[in-house]
């Protein structure tokens, strides 16, 4: 069975992260609150060191639906924590795994 994750976060962390693990073989879905960032992902218009980043799945935070069983990386700047974070309890309830991360902050 193929892994999968969630990457709250379409900026150059969250972008990074999806482009390493679909070169691993990952199923991808990126969380992002930019609708801007959600078309051109859609559009398949993410690159990443001159090479573009397919098969990545985009949606709007709003209608992001946690998931039980995959990977969810946090990767959003430390001001879009808070409503990220709501959601991220509501996952450790369901028993989640879930990995918040900055590239300035510690793992929590």
């Amino acid at each position: 069975m193929k892994s999968s994750a969630h990457i709250a976060g379409a900026g150059g962390i969250g972008i990074a992260a999806a482009a390493c693990l679909v070169r691993a073989g990952w199923d991808v879905t990126m969380i992002e609150l930019n609708s801007a960032k959600i078309t051109v992902g859609r559009l398949n218009e993410m690159w990443l060191d001159d090479q573009r980043i397919e098969g990545v799945r985009f949606i709007h935070f709003d209608e992001w639906v946690p998931p039980t069983d995959e990977v969810v990386l946090l990767c959003t700047k430390t001001f879009d924590n808070a409503p990220v974070l709501g959601v991220s309890e509501f996952l450790c309830a369901r028993r989640s795994q879930t990995f918040p991360r900055r590239r300035s902050q510690p793992l929590i």
